[in-house]
C-alpha cells in the first residue's frame, strides 16, 4: 500500500473511532497553550492602549500636571503587534496566497504550503536573531523613553518573543503538513 494511501487510511480510521495521533495531540496542546498566551497578551495590550489614550485625553482636557500617558499606549503596541502577529500565524489568519486553493494536485498543494511555512520559519528565525541583538543593545545601554522613562528593552523583548513564537508555529505547521496532521486555526 502506498504511503499516502496508508496515511489516509490511518486518518480515516482514527477519525472513525474519535482518536487523534499522539503527535497531533501533543502539537495541539503546545499550540493551544501558546495561542492562549498570545490571545491574553494581545487583549491585555489593547485594553492598556485604550485606557492610556483615554487617560491621556483626560489629562490634557483637564490640564492636569501629569505626564503623557501616550508612552504607555506606544509601549503596549509592541506586544499587540508582535505577539499578535504570532497569534495570527497560529490561527493562519495572516496574509496567504489563495491561489493554492485552485491547485488540483494534493501533492503540489502540500509542497506549496510546506514551502510557505518554511519561508515563514526562515523569516521568523532571522527576525528573532535580529531582534535579539536590538533587545541586547537596549538592555545593555539602559536607554529609556522620554516621557515616563520606560526602559526601551520592554517593547524590544516583545519583538523577540513574538518572532520566536512565529518560528515555533511555523515549525509546528511544517510538522503537521509533513505528517498529514490536521492544521490549526482557519487552515485546512
Amino acid at each position: 500500500m502506498p504511503i499516502n494511501k496508508y496515511n489516509e487510511y490511518r486518518r480515516k480510521r482514527a477519525r472513525a473511532i474519535g482518536a487523534e495521533p499522539p503527535l497531533g495531540k501533543l502539537l495541539d496542546n503546545i499550540e493551544y497553550l501558546l495561542g492562549g498566551f498570545e490571545k491574553r497578551v494581545a487583549a491585555l495590550s489593547l485594553v492598556v492602549i485604550m485606557i492610556a489614550i483615554i487617560a491621556g485625553v483626560a489629562v490634557r482636557f483637564f490640564g492636569l500636571p501629569l505626564p503623557s500617558y501616550g508612552e504607555i499606549a506606544i509601549v503596549a503596541m509592541s506586544p499587540l503587534t508582535f505577539i499578535g502577529a504570532a497569534l495570527c500565524s497560529y490561527l493562519h489568519q495572516h496574509i496567504t496566497i489563495d491561489v493554492v486553493d485552485l491547485i488540483k494536485s494534493k501533492i503540489l498543494v502540500k509542497f506549496v504550503r510546506i514551502s510557505a511555512s518554511l519561508a515563514m520559519a526562515s523569516f521568523a528565525g532571522y527576525f528573532t536573531w535580529l531582534s535579539w541583538g536590538l533587545f541586547s543593545y537596549a538592555r545593555m545601554s539602559g536607554e529609556r523613553l522620554i516621557d515616563m522613562g520606560t526602559p526601551l528593552w520592554i517593547p524590544m523583548i516583545c519583538i523577540v518573543i513574538g518572532s520566536g513564537l512565529m518560528l515555533i508555529h511555523a515549525v509546528i505547521d511544517i510538522v503537521r503538513l509533513s505528517f498529514g496532521i490536521k492544521r490549526t486555526g482557519g487552515a485546512q
